[in-house]
């Protein structure tokens, strides 16, 4: 887990990645329902020890276009990051989504989330 912060105003958005310096055909090779749940629980647990945040609101990124649109543009949300956010609320942590990539960034960026989990450092840039 890497977690990034903006270069702007690195208050405004952080951002934690599933998945580290591969390429992205390899980022979605590797992505599973548990990778996106430790994401999820390490950035939590983060968020409590070090940021002083009592219940980190957690956003996560869908992995396609507009959170897969119920499966037009692949399976993955239901597949793999919808099981990971339900085992995370089921324990307790604050976390939503999938959210499309093109809209969780600015939310978050603009307050609704104090972290976003994304699957790949190259998604941050698409």
């Amino acid at each position: 887990v890497l977690l990034e912060r903006s270069g702007g105003d690195p208050d405004r958005l952080r951002v934690a990645l599933a998945t580290i310096h591969v390429s992205l055909r390899r980022a979605l090779e590797l992505l599973s329902p548990a990778i996106v749940e430790k994401t999820v629980r390490i950035t939590d647990a983060f968020f409590r020890k070090h940021m002083g945040t009592p219940a980190p609101r957690i956003a996560v990124a869908a992995v396609n276009p507009h959170a897969g649109e119920g499966g037009m543009f692949g399976d993955e949300e239901s597949r793999l990051v919808a099981p990971a956010i339900d085992a995370c609320r089921a324990a307790g942590i604050d976390a939503s989504g999938p959210y499309p990539p093109d809209t969780v960034f600015y939310r978050a960026y603009r307050g609704a989330f104090d972290a976003v989990v994304a699957k790949a450092r190259e998604a941050l840039s698409a």
